[in-house]
């Protein structure tokens, strides 16, 4: 049974340390008190030799709207904010780096990269999703090379004892509606389906900070999808497909018709994107309890991205992207008395073309400056052999080894390893160590930048795309959790610190010069790094009251230069070194749920600019939300506010008078204010 249950891992997690991490954590010592029911969706996974989170439907209904990337406001672990004031991108970080250092994955197959790097979770619908884990530090070899500061994984509301229809609505203040719906099909004993369908968008244009730039871009999207699932005796499968495609059109307004300017000397933006993707996975058992089995997995996508980044410069990007990747593994989950073992090869293609079009354009003091055209072919091929050897016991730890072949990078080697001791009950040390490495997506990574009126300059001179060095990167880091009771109730302290320390790093530099973005590979004493602390308390104050406090420290140290010429390492810009969160929920004995949550953020550090007269330095500023949530059987009512103190971002968006000048990504804070919300959900069990 216990092989089984690793398969079932294999099939939906495809990790044999994922499976175990879901397990609630051990509170035998904890003196026995009753609560009705666990209103929070936060669960921390002990049981597995790293240290991870686990955040459910409970969770996503407490942040109600609406994608995957929004699902993170009550985490202080994953932090979301506006790339730039047009686009309505959000920006993922874990550990004080950016989302494409995370290996960032679907039922662990990493589909979340290249093309659909930025729009990859905000394309996830928020009901689509069962749970998601998260894991610090370097991500295991199973999962790629890359994963330099984390994995993020998550799996599909697939459950074949779940409802047979679940239906949820959408609406807020600021005309951007929601609608999915759900279906499962029961083919016959063994078999089970499920189709997922979401239509979204923004059908009306705010304007809340009158800097006389739409809030968010008028948007509209749609997802079809499908996901089967078979449960043999000797084998086990899955199959299926999601498409989506999304339009966005966002700029300067005109005034008197309420609506987006069609005057072409004005800014806009506009952005077409699409994306298909297919997988299998079939799983095998290799004895008759089980307990080894040998796993497949297959998947392919094509992407494609047409836009315009800035009208006024006539700046368009074109990339299309497919991409085919097999994986093969063996695990036993007793290869002998004292070891597990995982071990396997993988093979992947990703074909990809690229451009980036401007024109002549007038810069404040260069009236006709060259723009930038770049054309880029990749064609990348990773073929890879993996292994991790797991002991568990009262000092628990894995070994992992993956050595890559990359037809553009060479032959590399990525050791880690993750260790879990428990000196007494419910008090746990980790630690976790290792190498990672990640190919550069230079013009789709800094695609929100873009959109200003700045030249780009590449400073990259080596014989891969976009003339940039993979990077490479340490990570090492240790955590502590421990359960105790508080005011007679339980409660968890977590404490981890990390530290990435680059050997190689791609850096976007706009502190150098006010017209340009520079683009280039570091190493040596020039790649940065970055530290994280992190301190949570996590528990009950009343059987029906449960609370969150967390602080995040972030000292992420990047080599720029100013514009006087000097160099060396500083804040990386629109990063709050410290951040808090404070979330609380409370329900009554009738299902009454209220929720409320603040988020304190520090000041950021703003770019040099020799032409914007302030501070260097952001304000320090709070976001306030707010949720009420009324259930009946099979129905969910919620109503809620966020950024209840209308705070504001003033000057997200900087243009210069006469000039073709403009600089879209001053968004430091939120760009459009206070919102109200309102929805529901139907479930048909």
């Amino acid at each position: 049974m216990r092989g089984r249950r690793f398969l079932i891992g294999l099939i939906s997690l495809h990790s044999p340390l994922l499976y175990s991490q879901i397990q609630p954590a051990d509170t035998s010592s904890i003196p026995e008190v009753e609560i009705r029911r666990q209103s929070s969706g936060h669960r921390w996974n002990t049981q597995g030799i790293r240290l991870g989170e686990q955040l459910t439907q409970g969770e996503f209904k407490r942040a109600a709207c609406c994608t995957l990337s929004e699902s993170f406001e009550l985490n202080n672990t994953v932090e979301v904010s506006n790339a730039d004031g047009v686009s309505g991108i959000k920006q993922v970080e874990m550990l004080g780096l950016a989302g494409k250092y995370v290996n960032m994955s679907r039922d662990n197959i990493p589909l979340i990269q290249g093309l659909n790097l930025l729009n990859g979770l905000s394309a996830i619908p928020g009901p689509m999703v069962s749970n998601v884990h998260i894991n610090k530090g370097t991500s295991s070899v199973t999962l790629g090379h890359d994963g330099l500061t984390g994995a993020l994984n998550y799996a599909l509301a697939a459950d074949p004892m779940g409802p047979r229809l679940f239906l949820n609505a959408f609406q807020n203040s600021q005309m951007r509606q929601e609608y999915n719906a759900i279906a499962k099909a029961q083919i016959n004993a063994r078999t089970f389906n499920h189709t997922y369908a979401n239509s979204a968008g923004q059908a009306g244009i705010t304007d809340r900070n009158e800097d006389g730039f739409s809030d968010m871009p008028l948007s509209n999207r749609w997802l079809l999808g499908n996901h089967s699932q078979f449960y043999g005796d000797k084998f086990e499968s899955q199959w299926g497909f999601t498409a989506w495609k999304e339009d966005k059109q966002a700029g300067v307004l005109d005034a008197s018709l309420g609506e987006l300017s069609q005057n072409p000397n004005d800014f806009r933006f506009e952005s077409q994107e699409q994306r298909l993707e297919a997988y299998g996975k079939l799983g095998v058992f290799l004895n008759e309890d089980g307990s080894s089995s040998w796993g497949n997995i297959l998947t392919y996508s094509q992407h494609q991205n047409s836009s315009v980044l800035n009208s006024l410069i006539g700046r368009n990007y074109e990339g299309k992207e497919q991409r085919f990747e097999y994986q093969s593994f063996y695990q036993s989950a007793e290869f002998n008395e004292l070891f597990n073992v995982k071990a396997g090869v993988q093979f992947s293609y990703d074909q990809a073309n690229e451009s980036l079009r401007s024109r002549l354009f007038n810069t404040p003091s260069s009236p006709m400056a060259l723009a930038d055209q770049l054309d880029v072919q990749r064609r990348e091929r990773n073929s890879a052999a993996f292994a991790e050897l797991v002991k568990e016991g009262d000092l628990s730890y894995v070994l992992g080894l993956r050595v890559d072949r990359n037809s553009l990078f060479g032959t590399f080697v990525s050791p880690r390893f993750n260790v879990k001791w428990e000196p007494k009950p419910n008090h746990k040390l980790y630690a976790s160590g290792g190498l990672g490495r990640r190919s550069p997506w230079a013009l789709i990574e800094y695609f929100p930048l873009m959109t200003a009126s700045r030249q780009i300059t590449w400073a990259g001179s080596a014989p891969t795309p976009y003339g940039l060095e993979q990077e490479k990167a340490m990570n090492g880091g240790l955590s502590y959790i421990g359960n105790f009771t508080a005011f007679g109730f339980p409660s968890t302290w977590t404490v981890d610190a990390f530290l990435t320390q680059f050997l190689v790093q791609t850096v976007l530099d706009r502190d150098q010069q006010a017209e340009a973005l520079v683009i280039q590979s570091l190493s040596g004493d020039q790649a940065g790094h970055t530290r994280s602390l992190h301190v949570e308390w996590s528990g009950y104050l009343h059987r029906r009251l449960s609370f969150k406090w967390a602080y995040r420290f972030v000292d992420n140290q990047v080599w720029l230069g100013d514009e006087e010429g000097n160099f060396g390492f500083m804040q990386s810009p629109f990063q709050a070194r410290h951040r808090g969160l404070m979330v609380w929920g409370y329900e009554t004995r009738t299902d009454w749920f209220f929720d409320a949550t603040a988020q304190f953020n520090g000041q950021k550090r703003l770019p040099n600019s020799a032409y914007w007269n302030e501070s260097s330095m952001s304000q320090a500023y709070a976001i306030w939300n707010a949720q009420v949530r009324k259930t009946w059987k099979g129905l969910d009512v919620y109503l809620g506010m966020e950024n209840i103190g209308n705070q504001m971002a003033p000057s997200a968006i900087r243009s210069l008078v006469n000039t073709n000048f403009v600089d879209p990504t001053f968004a430091w804070g939120p760009t459009n204010g206070r919102m109200l919300y309102a929805g529901l959900r139907y479930t048909l069990p």
